[in-house]
């Protein structure tokens, strides 16, 4: 099936791709990406939504995956080869619990049941199972039994990754508590000595000036002074009483 495919390849624009081990893809009208992209720049924008996700590190195989489907590698078969099923069921196992936590869920057209068991197709490994079709080589099989490879299953329990993840987000969680509870206290402390200290400073003014019948207003002595002076009369009645 050689054909004039090879002559529209063109270079990945992505960033999202970069560093995927091809750098050609071929997305035309008669030859639609895995999700019928007609478009790079169409398919650009969507594979860089995914962004969020990788920066997670869910997976090490996320990009490969995404970029197979959504910006094929250029080959010299007439049609897009499209990711194995086992790159597949490799992202999505490591990724979909953390899509999940977030309120996603892993789109129906990227279903790993869409892609095939053998080649030809892009294997996690980082090559093409089935078939070598790499412009100016010839087409040689390299088929592979499912019994080459263990399937990856469903993860039922929390990823590796997603259990770190929890634990940082509830360590921050816990310390931000810590300190919203101390800040709490803080403040209760700092308004009630603020109405402490207000409440002498009202008193003291109550009390500076006192007003007597003959309108003389004058200054209170200070407490020690009242209590020295009491001290003095009690001695000196004492003193009377004993003469």
């Amino acid at each position: 099936m050689v054909s004039a495919y090879t002559s529209k390849c063109e270079p990945i624009t992505a960033p999202f791709c970069k560093n995927v081990w091809y750098n050609t893809t071929v997305i035309t009208a008669q030859a639609p990406n895995h999700i019928n992209q007609t478009t790079q720049k169409e398919a650009r924008e969507e594979v860089q939504r995914w962004k969020p996700l990788n920066d997670m590190g869910c997976s090490p195989h996320l990009v490969l995956f995404l970029c197979s489907v959504h910006l094929p590698v250029c080959t010299i078969l007439d049609k897009p080869i499209p990711p194995c099923r086992s790159l597949c069921q490799i992202s999505k196992s490591s990724c979909e619990y953390l899509m999940n936590f977030f309120g996603y869920d892993w789109p129906d057209r990227i279903e790993c049941d869409l892609y095939p068991v053998n080649g030809p197709c892009v294997s996690e490994l980082g090559y093409i199972i089935g078939y070598l079709v790499y412009p100016g080589y010839d087409i040689i099989n390299i088929t592979r039994n499912e019994t080459d490879y263990e399937m990856p299953e469903s993860s039922e329990g929390m990823p590796e990754f997603m259990k770190m993840l929890l634990l940082k987000w509830a360590v921050i969680a816990v310390c931000s508590l810590v300190g919203l509870i101390l800040g709490i206290v803080a403040c209760v402390i700092l308004v009630k000595r603020y109405r402490r200290r207000r409440s002498q400073q009202d008193s003291q003014k109550k009390h500076k000036y006192e007003t007597v019948n003959t309108g003389v207003v004058y200054a209170p002595q200070p407490t020690a002074v009242h209590d020295a002076l009491d001290q003095v009369e009690l001695q000196k009645t004492q003193t009377n009483r004993s003469v």
